[in-house]
């Protein structure tokens, strides 16, 4: 385990510039990937089936990079109209690094 920087992205950084100099090192994305909204939107499947079939009224997530919020709203989409239009998402955030909020208020993505 290398800790570097003093904010993640100093950390991120320093994690690509790891894998650029090491073949036998791979980079795992916290939340840009197709791959992890996937993986995250099978939670949705798991809901479906403790819930036998039926919707929930909300799912209240955190929000940092998406990531998350994409494999619940993925999930929720797989599942069918009933779900995505019946179930409310709430995205919450923290505090001093609420990025979704200042991305959603500039019109793009935003590097606090």
């Amino acid at each position: 385990v290398i800790v570097h920087g003093s904010i993640w992205n100093e950390a991120d950084e320093k994690a690509r510039e790891v894998v650029e100099h090491d073949e036998g090192v791979a980079y795992v994305p916290p939340y840009d990937d197709e791959l992890l909204w996937m993986g995250h939107s099978t939670m949705i499947d798991e809901l479906y089936k403790q819930l036998n079939g039926i919707a929930p009224d909300v799912i209240v997530a955190s929000v940092g990079g998406g990531g998350l919020l994409a494999g619940i709203l993925i999930g929720l989409e797989r599942r069918g109209v009933d779900w995505l239009e019946n179930t409310r998402v709430i995205a919450a955030e923290t505090e001093g690094t609420a990025s979704m909020h200042e991305a959603l208020k500039s019109g793009k993505p935003v590097k606090l």
